[in-house]
């Protein structure tokens, strides 16, 4: 499956072959986990592991990322997975 094409903005929308970003809010683990079609857990390793890092977390300890920073990690693929 080819990439998707990523702009930035909001919160990401899905569509068939495309995800937009329409502002700058921060993403959650559960729409980051929604955009590589992941469970919400899987994200969190990834964020424990180091393959995909939280930008910050919030003054309760939530994990989020920025929309650029997702855009970079959706074009390289599923973090950790082995490229054939």
């Amino acid at each position: 499956m080819p990439a998707p094409i990523i702009t930035e903005g909001e919160k990401p929308q899905m569509t068939e072959k495309a995800v937009f970003f329409t502002s700058d809010s921060p993403l959650t683990v559960g729409e980051v986990a929604a955009l590589f079609r992941v469970c919400p857990d899987t994200v969190a390793r990834w964020d424990k592991a180091g393959r995909l890092p939280s930008d910050f977390h919030t003054p309760g300890g939530q994990r989020r990322w920025r929309p650029g920073t997702i855009s970079a990690a959706l074009k390289q693929g599923v973090p950790g997975r082995r490229q054939s």
